[in-house]
């Protein structure tokens, strides 16, 4: 009975704890839309230097040379480059951040790289951006499918989903 009850207690406070850290980070959040100036002059984190430049210097040289023409220096392997797949940890020296990458996707895949200031682990905003059905489109779809063509042919041929076509179809037919 004592070792469930110390259970339930180690549980609860835990979940105390991150309650308590995810509002912190909630307020830290507002702060920097709220006030940039407030943000500047938070201490910033300090980058761990010392872990690249006494241990992996020599064997990074090569990796390095390569990062410093695509990024002119300002990102640094912390880890030791072990392939161009190998996820390491590497940090930026002008936004401050660390973060794994794998050295072939950062050299040279263009939705890969490091831009400063921006998470880009989150979704690509150009994919989001919604087609508008136009008239015109509209019309085609009707004819289309007066034509025999199935919704999905219809959707690839306008470069639409399904789900639009049988929407607007549905629509028009009523």
């Amino acid at each position: 009975m004592a070792k469930r009850k110390k259970k339930r207690i180690k549980k609860r406070l835990k979940r105390h704890l991150i309650k308590q850290h995810k509002a912190i980070i909630k307020e830290e959040k507002v702060n920097a839309a709220v006030a940039p100036e407030i943000v500047a002059e938070l201490p910033r984190k300090e980058i761990r230097l010392d872990l690249y430049v006494g241990k992996y210097a020599n064997e990074n040289e090569p990796y390095q040379l390569e990062l410093n023409k695509v990024y002119n220096g300002t990102v640094i392997p912390v880890e030791r480059y072990i392939s161009q797949k190998a996820s390491i940890l590497h940090v930026c020296n002008e936004c401050q951040k660390e973060f794994y990458s794998r050295p072939g996707w950062l050299l040279t895949k263009a939705n890969q790289k490091h831009v400063c200031g921006v998470d880009t682990a989150k979704a690509d905003p150009t994919k989001l951006k919604r087609k508008n059905v136009g008239k015109n489109e509209k019309l085609q779809m009707v004819r289309l499918a007066e034509e025999g063509l199935s919704v999905s042919k219809i959707a690839i041929q306008l470069g639409l989903s399904r789900p639009t076509v049988t929407k607007y179809l549905k629509e028009l037919s009523s």
